[in-house]
């Protein structure tokens, strides 16, 4: 790699090299990409390949309330309402 392209890399990664840095660089990069190649060569064939995708876990609500169904009840619960709102003490 070139003085050049490393300075870039440098820049887009946010880092600040010393000259020293600058000059192992271009060895240690040749190390890390014959480690992937190596990496890559691994036979992977019958590997079970996990799928970590997310699922909802949830059930299905089957019987849901109709929205306000309970409304009244609940203020008439509550100790304290304002304007058909419900009225806590303040947390902050």
């Amino acid at each position: 790699m070139k003085k050049e392209e490393i300075l870039h890399l440098a820049t887009l990664a946010r880092l600040e090299l010393t000259e020293e840095e600058i000059n192992t660089f271009p060895n240690q990069m040749a190390n890390i990409l014959s480690f992937v190649q190596e990496v890559n060569k691994v036979d992977t064939k019958g590997v079970d390949i996990r799928d970590f995708t997310l699922v909802n876990v949830m059930r299905e609500d089957t019987d849901p309330f109709e929205s306000g169904e309970n409304r009244d009840a609940i203020l008439e619960a509550m100790p304290d309402t304002q304007d058909e709102y419900l009225k806590v003490q303040k947390i902050l």
